[in-house]
C-alpha cells in the first residue's frame, strides 16, 4: 500500500493537514481535517438562525444547528473522498469523524484506517478502539 499517495490524494481532494500517525504491516491510521470554505459556514450560520429559536450564537443554538449543519457537510465530504481513496487504490478504509477541537467551527476532523490487507470490519475496530 502506498501510503504517500493516499495522503497526497486526500490534500489533492481538499482535506488539510494529512498525517500518518500510526503504522504497521497490515493498516495504517491517518489523521486529516474538513476545512470549511464560507459558503459552508454562512450556510450553516442561515440554517441556524432560520430553523432555531434559541439565540443566535448561543451554546444551544451551536450544540443543537450549527455544529450538526456543519458535521453532516464534513462527514458527507469526506466520505466521498474516502470512497474515492477505496476506488483509486484498491484499499480497504474506513473513516471516522472526530468532531471540532477546542471550539474552532473552521473545521472537523478525522481519522482514516487503511489496509491492504484488512477488511472494513477489522478497520472498524480499530477506530472503535482509537483514542486521541
Amino acid at each position: 500500500m502506498d501510503i504517500l499517495n493516499i495522503i497526497n490524494y486526500l490534500e489533492d481532494n481538499g482535506m488539510s493537514e494529512v498525517e500518518e500517525i500510526k503504522q504497521d504491516s497490515n493498516m495504517s491510521l491517518i489523521k486529516f481535517y474538513y476545512d470549511f470554505d464560507k459558503d459552508e459556514l454562512s450556510a450553516a450560520k442561515i440554517y441556524s438562525n432560520e430553523e432555531s429559536d434559541y439565540e443566535a450564537e448561543s451554546e444551544e443554538w451551536y450544540n443543537e444547528y450549527y455544529i450538526p449543519f456543519l458535521k453532516d457537510i464534513a462527514v458527507d465530504n469526506a466520505e466521498a473522498t474516502v470512497e474515492d481513496v477505496v476506488d483509486e487504490f484498491d484499499v480497504a478504509a474506513v473513516v471516522k469523524e472526530l468532531g471540532v477541537e477546542n471550539g474552532n467551527y473552521g473545521y472537523f476532523k478525522f481519522v482514516l484506517a487503511c489496509s491492504d490487507q484488512m477488511d472494513d470490519i477489522e478497520l472498524e475496530e480499530v477506530l472503535n478502539d482509537y483514542e486521541e
